[in-house]
């Protein structure tokens, strides 16, 4: 975890895949008072190509 200027925290994950060689990397914001403001899950394939890019809380993600 990452503190950031302005005092929020910067957090990010790997995280296996189903498939063999693919991986998600999550990435999250969170304000001073421990609200989520951002959240992003990035896929990448076998090939380490993106697979594709989720905003997480506009797809009615939590911001616990």
């Amino acid at each position: 975890m990452l503190k950031q200027n302005n005092g929020s925290y910067f957090a990010v994950t790997d995280k296996l895949g189903k498939f063999l060689g693919s991986h998600a990397v999550c990435a999250k914001e969170v304000s001073p008072s421990g609200e989520t403001t951002k959240m992003y899950k990035t896929t990448y394939d076998n090939n380490g190509r993106v697979a594709h890019t989720k905003d997480k809380l506009k797809m009615g993600g939590t911001k616990k």
